[in-house]
């Protein structure tokens, strides 16, 4: 069984890729949900959220096995006072250039 990826805002996290999936969610409203499978465990996205960081990954050319340091972050809602949650994506050499300005 694999272990739960949990993350804090704004506290980058580096994993391997194993998969992200789309799945079909048992709970009401029944939404598509996201599984992303890691060597450190697993953690699972909602629609949204699992879209957009899919789509970053591929625009990023993340591929399995590719180490990946992931953001989770707050960002403005143009829509409402209430902030929307985002993860982000870096390169692991991108990370490490980061760092290490």
């Amino acid at each position: 069984m694999w272990r739960k990826i949990t993350f804090e805002l704004d506290v980058p996290q580096t994993l391997h890729l194993i998969s992200f999936e789309p799945f079909d969610s048992a709970f009401p409203p029944f939404d598509l949900q996201y599984r992303v499978i890691a060597e450190e465990g697993v953690f699972y996205l909602s629609d949204t959220q699992g879209g957009l960081l899919a789509a970053r990954l591929r625009s990023r050319g993340v591929q399995p096995g590719d180490p990946v340091t992931i953001v989770k972050t707050q960002v403005a809602n143009p829509n409402s006072v209430r902030k929307i949650v985002e993860f982000i994506p870096l390169r692991q050499e991108a990370h490490d250039a980061a760092s290490a300005a």
